[in-house]
């Protein structure tokens, strides 16, 4: 019997594992409801997949498809999926749409939706019922956990033979839209009394909700009741089957007033909260749309908290956030949203795209665009997984160091070897083409590997070296096995301007040091 997916923290880098051995997501997330129909994903999904070279696929399994009469489960298209995905060789995650998704309870079965007496709304500060089950409901609490438990239960069955499903999500970008917190009865009562110790210990406060955090109080007191619910239904999954388990949050956008994004999701600054109500969440992730790329992984990306990015925003300018993902902040997961679209022909996309719908959920546009970014991702992914025993092998000794150009005022970066440095200059951009982005391994005294797109790079003695430095081998070429395979040498004028253009490539530096007379 394999090895179950697990998640590790070994000379202070977390790593997943699957199969027993290390595994970096190199991924994408399905439309929402494209895993609703096994026969859509046959003919309208995997055969999209094939030249984007993912190992792994992020698909919703929905709560009100195998629970559609309460106790009575069906698992046959998830069975379907899963055959599917282990015929293709990729690795799956699932995402649990179970009470809440993106802020609202459409993935609830009818017999939930229906009987809001028992299963009661949430409603805002006009005491008008909004479309989502209250947190505070826990009768709605018990039965989301019942029922992914037996999901957990399941999916360790299909896993005794192949471990194909290594990672769970549970629920998608939870918190209340359109109000700052949840004003049901239920609600209210809550609110008006005590903060519960266990907060008061964590922030050092005391007394109700209100007095202890003043105009915060309506956002902290959302993400007590999700994160204890969010809490609840993860301990009957793990209990199961233990999965590394994630929750993703939709992050704190403008106008930054809760209510905007989901009030009570979980966003970096409430991790320490998370951490303490929902012990079997292992990582908090966030769904990145906005392009502060290196801001969101410094927040997400803590010595208790790995990253991991199960949605992407999907436009070519910033879809080389891969590099500095992958070298600088080991990242379990990359995963662009609405993967299917991307070597699909434009005419025949099913996904949203209109520019309402974007307003509505507060995502840039362009955010959207995936034109030239399939062909892009499938030799990011191919040369990344070819890559990754090696990036392993150095990140453990310190010895990778990523870089990405944020914006058009940054001009490059230097990079500090053990014996030299190397200057890192950002090439200027099209519109339709990726951001500066990408590492450097040092794998030896007087040799380095670069990767990347769009920039040129030259070896720098240390400011209190008096040798010159000279270039033994320019070349390009892949990793197979672990093993450097040499393609052309480019000891010829290509040494002069050592560079990365707009497609991912990888290349060898050997240099020495000589002492001018």
């Amino acid at each position: 019997m394999q090895k179950s997916p697990e998640l590790r923290k070994e000379d202070g880098i977390w790593t997943l594992f699957a199969d027993g051995k290390p595994f970096t997501m190199l991924c994408g997330e399905v439309h929402n409801s494209s895993a609703s129909d096994a026969g859509y994903m046959e003919e309208q999904v995997w055969p999209f997949l094939k030249g984007l070279h993912i190992n792994s696929l992020l698909v919703p399994v929905y709560w009100e498809m195998i629970e559609r009469q309460e106790n009575v489960f069906d698992f046959t298209v998830l069975d379907a999926i899963i055959k599917q995905a282990e015929r293709e060789s990729v690795k799956l995650g699932i995402l649990w749409f179970g009470l809440w998704k993106n802020g609202i309870s459409s993935y609830t079965p009818e017999w939930v939706k229906t009987d809001q007496k028992r299963f009661f709304r949430a409603a805002d500060r006009n005491n008008r019922p909004m479309d989502v089950v209250s947190p505070f409901c826990q009768a709605a609490v018990d039965a989301d956990a019942k029922a992914f438990g037996r999901l957990m239960e399941h999916i360790g069955e299909k896993n005794e033979e192949q471990q194909t499903v290594i990672l769970v999500q549970v629920e998608n970008e939870v918190g209340l839209l359109g109000s700052d917190r949840d004003y049901s009865r239920a609600a209210n009562e809550l609110f008006g009394k005590e903060i519960p110790d266990g907060i008061s210990s964590l922030y050092e406060k005391s007394g109700t909700w209100e007095q202890a955090f003043g105009e915060e109080a309506p956002e902290v007191f959302m993400e007590y009741a999700y994160a204890k619910a969010v809490g609840r239904i993860a301990k009957s999954g793990k209990r199961a089957c233990p999965l590394p388990m994630c929750v993703n949050a939709w992050i704190e956008k403008f106008p930054w007033r809760p209510g905007g994004y989901p009030s009570g999701g979980p966003i970096a600054r409430f991790g320490p909260l998370w951490k303490m109500l929902a012990p079997d969440i292992d990582i908090l992730c966030p769904d990145v749309y906005t392009s502060d790329f290196q801001g969101i992984c410094r927040e997400y990306r803590t010595a208790d908290n790995p990253l991991l990015i199960p949605e992407h925003r999907r436009d070519i300018k910033n879809i080389s956030h891969l590099f500095y993902a992958v070298g600088t902040c080991q990242t379990l997961c990359f995963s662009p949203f609405g993967i299917e679209d991307f070597l699909m022909p434009p005419e025949t996309r099913t996904g949203i795209g209109n520019p309402d719908v974007m307003k509505i959920l507060n995502i840039d546009r362009n955010a959207w665009e995936c034109e030239k970014t399939g062909e892009f991702l499938g030799r990011a992914y191919q040369l990344l997984d070819s890559a990754m025993e090696v990036i392993y092998r150095y990140q453990k000794l310190g010895k990778v160091y990523g870089f990405l150009r944020e914006n058009e005022h940054e001009k490059g970066t230097v990079i500090h070897l053990t014996n030299c440095d190397i200057r890192i200059d950002y090439l200027d951009q099209k519109q339709d083409t990726p951001k500066a982005a990408g590492f450097i391994i040092e794998s030896g005294e007087g040799e380095f590997y670069a990767a990347g797109v769009n920039f040129r790079y030259s070896l720098l003695p240390l400011k209190s070296e008096k040798r010159q430095l000279g270039i033994l081998e320019y070349s390009e070429g892949r990793f197979e096995n672990g093993m450097f395979k040499r393609g052309r040498i480019l000891n010829g004028d290509e040494r002069y301007c050592m560079l990365m253009l707009e497609k991912p490539e990888l290349q060898r530096v050997k240099w020495y040091f000589y002492q001018e007379d």
